[in-house]
């Protein structure tokens, strides 16, 4: 992933952004239940994501993990709240496309 990344970022040079999309447990429980409670949202339902969430730590562990590797930062984006977490990226986006010295392409004679 480190090498697909560098060669990505310079090689291409091309901007890249990571996010991970952090929900929290409580947040987590409560859309899972919307999911049987609201008949729209039913067929988003798994019995199997209620057995998983048993994890929650152990995913936890993994994703700390996951988001310390690399040689491009992630970004923490937290999604209890949606106007929060479109916020949080656009801003990322906006700071860091900001600090490129972009210049318009030379007119083809």
């Amino acid at each position: 992933i480190d090498a697909f990344e560098k060669l990505i970022q310079f090689d291409n040079n091309t901007v890249l952004f990571k996010f991970f999309l952090h929900i929290s447990h409580d947040q987590q429980k409560l859309e899972l239940q919307q999911r049987i409670d609201e008949r729209e949202k039913n067929w988003k339902h798994n019995e199997n994501d209620w057995k998983e969430r048993e994890h929650w730590d152990e995913y936890m562990r993994c994703y700390e993990e996951v988001l310390n590797f690399g040689s491009t930062p992630w970004t923490v984006v937290p999604v209890d709240s949606r106007w929060y977490r479109d916020y949080v990226i656009s801003k990322t986006m906006v700071e860091k496309l900001g600090k490129l010295e972009l210049e318009y392409p030379p007119l083809k004679k």
